[in-house]
């Protein structure tokens, strides 16, 4: 994770490790040239890129046996020091490429984690809505189509038909059992329409998720909380 998201402009080489910070534009070169240094003492391992360079000295931290490739890596290396030139006067730099300042922090680094990942549809709705803590998990998982209904059941093995066992028409996914199923459309028709509300029943083959991002955007702010409490106790209930 470090090789890969920090990388150093060296100035003077005071800070820098020869072999395992990720200054050159082959990156480390403990990666770049593994035999050789498998080859190199303990110490010259850890040695600075400043004094490494000076009179050569990571020449003479190469204490194993000198095979083929050992100096095939030697003189890979030996060709691109020979054309390093430091500035005495300058500090290196480390740039941590996860953050717009190119300093480190821990922030920076959980969300690089997970970079390319998908958000979940309506994560966080959840947490915010006020419902008790056990129906919020319960809708977490039905979210994430986890919830042991009927099909998945059969899907594991567990039994042999996956009806609905509400209704008796369908596979009884987390989908037709909150929106799709008969028995739950007369649950929302009877709690919907006192409040009005009868434009946002499910309809059609409407995904869980979608479905409640989609209808709470068409009802004003004040009344969004309300709503989601509504959709999380009734899923609950049914």
């Amino acid at each position: 994770m470090c090789a890969a998201s920090m990388t150093v402009t060296v100035g003077g080489g005071a800070s820098t490790r020869l072999w395992t910070d990720n200054w050159a534009s082959v990156g480390p070169l403990h990666q770049f040239a593994t035999t050789l240094f498998a080859a190199v003492s303990r110490a010259g391992r850890k040695r600075l890129l400043r004094d490494a360079l000076h009179n050569n000295h990571w020449a003479r931290d190469i204490t194993g046996a000198p095979t083929t490739q050992v100096l095939c890596d030697y003189l890979r290396v030996w060709e691109l020091l020979r054309s390093i030139t430091l500035q005495p006067l300058q500090p290196d730099r480390f740039v941590w490429r996860w953050s717009s300042s190119g300093r480190y922090s821990v922030s920076s680094t959980y969300r690089a984690f997970f970079a390319g990942s998908t958000r979940l549809l309506g994560a966080k709705e959840l947490w915010r809505a006020k419902a008790p803590p056990r129906v919020k998990l319960f809708f977490w998982l039905a979210l994430h189509q986890r919830l042991w209904t009927s099909e998945r059941r059969k899907r594991h093995g567990l039994k042999d038909e996956d009806a609905c066992a509400l209704c008796d028409q369908a596979a009884e996914t987390g989908s037709h059992l909150f929106l799709r199923c008969v028995f739950s459309g007369l649950v929302w028709l009877a709690l919907l329409g006192p409040l009005q509300l009868l434009p946002l029943m499910p309809v059609g083959d409407d995904d869980l998720g979608e479905w409640w991002i989609q209808q709470r955007g068409r009802i004003d702010q004040a009344s969004k909380p309300l709503f989601d409490s509504l959709l999380l106790l009734i899923a609950w209930t049914v």
